[in-house]
């Protein structure tokens, strides 16, 4: 019978990960919805599939680079925009509270805006 030991180091590492796929996926359903884009819809543009889109936004599935790629091709968004969107949200709501981050968003016009709502 093999025990393993967790620390302290591995669990917030495992909890840093987490809660960075989860503000990962926040951040593409976010820019999705205010695309008035469907799931299916994002897929087509990305070239992947519907489920796997629904995984990542819910945190389920860790992306790799090359499905990133795609998926900010998809939304419109140089990759490094989409990470640094995604990062924002996760350094607001560091405690990973599903829509209760406050992070900002670029604007139609370009601009960068700071909200904060229960749900942006």
């Amino acid at each position: 019978m093999v025990i393993t030991r967790m620390t302290n180091k591995t669990i917030e590492t495992e909890h840093l990960a987490r809660h960075l796929l989860g503000a990962l996926g926040e951040t593409i359903a976010h820019r999705r919805q205010r695309m008035k884009m469907s799931q299916q819809e994002l897929a087509d543009r990305s070239k992947v599939d519907r489920a796997f889109i629904s995984n990542v936004e819910r945190g389920k599935r860790n992306p790799t680079f090359a499905a990133l790629a795609k998926l900010a091709f998809g939304l419109g968004l140089r990759l490094s925009r989409l990470i640094a969107q995604a990062e924002q949200r996760f350094y607001d709501n560091p405690k990973g509270e599903p829509g209760r981050a406050s992070a900002k968003h670029e604007s139609a016009a370009g601009k960068t805006v700071r909200r904060t709502s229960q749900r942006d």
